[in-house]
């Protein structure tokens, strides 16, 4: 069936838009707060990263510290003297606890937007295994981002990729950095980079580009910050 007559599906769509609204709006604040870091000097890039990812936290308000209902020191001290853990109650009644995910039971399906990205790429732990789902995921990739490269997830990216640097495996990469490098605002996610990243993406992107693939050209012109 042509993709034309297919039924739009709005309340996708809705999400979609209330997702990237959400994104652009967290993206206002860190940027606010970046600008704030760097005006006021912070002393260390640790400072500087914590007033970015506390950028969407607000203050308590009065009314918020007194309309919280208090807590006895021990709520357990009230209960009638005959109640115990051994009660036929507690005895009888099975606990649903839902299965932790892991790397083995983790959907196959394509993540609808970053937050579930994120989600599975943070339970991944074998380097192999997290490689592969980067890049299964690639034709996404600029969906998914579109908004941002957030600096954290994009360093990480490098040392995985500079982990598992092989000839086999570089053509991947190189479609991996062209797409982030066509994500809005990806120029700024390069210049906030630690020094220290800074360089080993200078060194991993040398490395791929000496392999001399044709996308290597686009890909220098991408990352011509880096190399400067």
């Amino acid at each position: 069936m042509s993709i034309l007559k297919e039924r739009v599906d709005y309340k996708h769509l809705e999400e979609e838009l209330h997702q990237a609204l959400r994104e652009d709006e967290l993206y206002q604040l860190q940027n606010d707060a970046k600008i704030r870091a760097v005006e006021q000097r912070v002393p260390t890039y640790n400072h500087f990263r914590e007033m970015v990812n506390g950028a969407h936290l607000k203050p308590l308000e009065k009314n918020d510290v007194k309309n919280k209902i208090p807590i006895p020191l021990n709520s357990f001290a009230n209960r009638p003297e005959e109640w115990s853990l051994d009660s036929t109650i507690v005895k009888n009644t099975e606990l649903e606890i839902p299965l932790p995910k892991t790397e083995e039971n983790l959907p196959k399906s394509i993540p609808k937007d970053r937050k579930e990205f994120m989600s599975r790429w943070k339970i991944i732990v074998d380097p192999n295994s997290k490689f592969e789902y980067l890049v299964n995921t690639r034709e996404d990739l600029g969906r998914i981002f579109l908004t941002e490269v957030p600096q954290e997830f994009f360093e990480e990216v490098i040392d995985l990729c500079l982990s598992q640097l092989s000839n086999e495996k570089i053509k991947d990469m190189i479609d991996v950095f062209s797409i982030f490098s066509r994500c809005n605002r990806f120029q700024l996610t390069l210049i906030f980079l630690t020094n220290e990243k800074k360089k080993v993406l200078n060194q991993l992107l040398q490395e791929i580009i000496s392999a001399g693939i044709n996308e290597c050209k686009e890909l220098k012109e991408k990352y011509e910050i880096i190399f400067k």
